[in-house]
């Protein structure tokens, strides 16, 4: 919709198939095929909603006001299970709570009042696993904690209170990876560890106390790799670095001590492409730099130094399509659209932004065989819907003079 010559985001949103994204997503599986996009659309008259598109204008409309008036809904966190999309959302009556839709105005519905009355449940980082859904809410006894739900009201249910009462195991960063669920919380004894489920009270618990006590590693960036968990923490002597995981204890191991000493590596965007990953680092000589790996230490090497000396390139968003991952990047001269096939020569910039004062780069994903991202344009102070099929040329904008999304 266009109010006053400008069209008003919360977000961005992507359909595969029958999988939608929004702009605080959660799990993205395959993201080939795609259908339709959907534009969580902010309007004057009913704020942040869900939204369909099929690409035209005909084709574009709001599939529900949830939150009756000008508020919004603010959906968030999308996920798909048996082509039915579950977010969280806030209709002003139920607080944030888990909502349920099949893509059509009265098959989008409140699945549980998990804290009953005006108070908020939440519903965050939701995903899927053996169908099932899980995620990180709180009801009026317990704290925030792991729950899943097979859609329906008296299927929705606490997990485990991985602390007995009303304070919070505070689950969140939930992934799943080889038909398990993995996630950090705290026990109230421990700080924020890396923690495993199999769906069952008895099957959760913690794997390791990274950081020994009440500390925190605060495990994140949580990524599976050749049936191998990967992730960004701090044991409280080497900073942040990458760790692996096996699921056990014993198999829970510092990967690389890349930035050696106290401050860390501090990896980010950790990303599977082929028989490697890709995901950004900093080693103590360049800035924050493409990393790739074949899952071995020594394997484990600097890709491209793109902001060349100690400069920071700051890569992220980092999304694979076809053999390529592409990401945003900054070379020194400014940022740009970059995309990469794991080697040095062909980390390769697709179209240099660098006329725009900073590139606030939003939600990177796949639209038949194009990736379609959101970026701010902070000097003309208004955000633009890019399309690109990897090339100069195939780079282009779809819609401008719009506003940022909310919370990015």
């Amino acid at each position: 919709m266009q109010i006053e010559g400008k069209w008003i985001l919360s977000g961005l949103g992507i359909v595969v198939s029958s999988l939608l994204f929004s702009g605080c997503l959660n799990n993205s599986k395959s993201l080939n095929q795609m259908e339709k996009v959907l534009l969580p659309l902010c309007t004057e008259e009913y704020g942040p909603e869900v939204w369909k598109t099929d690409g035209t204008k005909i084709g574009t409309s709001m599939i529900k006001d949830i939150n009756d008036g000008t508020n919004g809904s603010w959906p968030s966190f999308f996920v798909n299970h048996q082509d039915t999309y579950f977010f969280s959302a806030d209709d002003g009556v139920h607080g944030r709570e888990l909502w349920k839709s099949n893509g059509t105005e009265a098959g989008t519905v409140l699945v549980k009042d998990i804290y009953e009355g005006s108070e908020s449940g939440g519903g965050y980082y939701i995903t899927e696993l053996n169908g099932m859904i899980y995620f990180s809410a709180e009801d009026d006894t317990h704290g925030r904690e792991l729950w899943k739900s097979d859609g329906t009201e008296e299927g929705t249910v606490l997990v485990k209170d991985i602390i007995p009462g009303s304070n919070s195991g505070n689950s969140y960063n939930l992934t799943d990876i080889e038909e398990s669920l993995y996630f950090t919380a705290r026990d109230g004894i421990h700080g924020d560890e890396l923690w495993k489920s199999d769906g069952t009270e008895a099957g959760t618990a913690m794997i390791k106390d990274i950081h020994p006590g009440s500390d925190s590693s605060s495990p994140s960036q949580i990524a599976g790799f050749q049936g191998t968990v990967y992730f960004r923490a701090n044991d409280g002597t080497q900073g942040y670095e990458l760790w692996k995981s096996d699921g056990t204890e014993a198999g829970t191991v510092l990967f690389k001590d890349i930035h050696e000493g106290a401050l860390g590596s501090d990896p980010q965007e950790i990303t599977p492409l082929g028989d490697r990953f890709v995901f950004a680092a900093l080693d103590g000589i360049n800035g924050k730099e493409l990393w790739i790996s074949d899952g071995t230490p020594e394997g484990t090497t600097l890709l491209k130094d793109i902001n060349e000396g100690s400069g920071y390139s700051n890569p992220n968003r980092l999304t694979e399509l076809n053999g390529m991952i592409y990401f945003s990047a900054n070379n020194g001269t400014g940022y740009g659209l970059w995309k990469t096939d794991g080697t040095a020569e062909e980390t390769v910039m697709v179209k240099d932004f660098s006329e725009y004062t900073t590139l606030h780069l939003y939600d990177i994903k796949v639209l038949n065989e194009k990736i379609i991202f959101g970026l701010y344009n902070t000097q003309k102070e208004e955000y633009e819907l890019w399309e690109s099929d990897g090339s100069l040329q195939g780079t282009i904008m779809i819609k401008g003079e719009m506003c940022p999304p909310f919370g990015g």
